[in-house]
């Protein structure tokens, strides 16, 4: 995605660049990226610790707040939030990120309709690849 094709979504501890194949809104400190399509939407929260997460062990158990049991992580790196990246069915597909940037954990959720799935993961992986830490973080 080119910058003259993005929006820019700068939060408190994150910016990421939108294009404007999707409609932005945010409800309850969550920003909602919906596809204009109506394929699927992103839904991005930012937790705050008590201090930074001891590494990949404990955003595992983190996730498993919300992931379903059995299900792996793959570690990945999103921009500047290193993570892990979680994908399964549960009726609909969806793709969870758990990412840390210090004491931040940014939990992202993907999700579509089963039929629809992997039709916006280029998409999404590519404006993910751009996500960074707010400026002054």
């Amino acid at each position: 995605m080119s910058n003259s094709d993005a929006r820019l979504i700068e939060t408190h501890w994150w910016t990421l660049p939108v294009s404007d194949d999707w409609e932005i809104d945010s409800e309850e400190g969550t920003v909602i990226i919906a596809d204009r399509d109506g394929v699927g939407s992103l839904e991005l929260s930012v937790i705050e610790l008590d201090g930074a997460p001891e590494g990949v062990l404990e955003l595992g158990e983190l996730a498993a707040e919300f992931v379903p049991s059995g299900v792996a992580g793959d570690n990945v790196v999103c921009g500047d939030w290193p993570g892990l990246l979680y994908k399964y069915s549960a009726g609909d597909y969806c793709r969870d990120w758990v990412l840390q940037c210090d004491d931040k954990v940014l939990i992202i959720s993907y999700t579509c309709a089963a039929e629809h799935q992997g039709m916006d993961d280029a998409a999404v992986d590519q404006m993910l690849a751009e996500l960074g830490r707010a400026p002054g973080r």
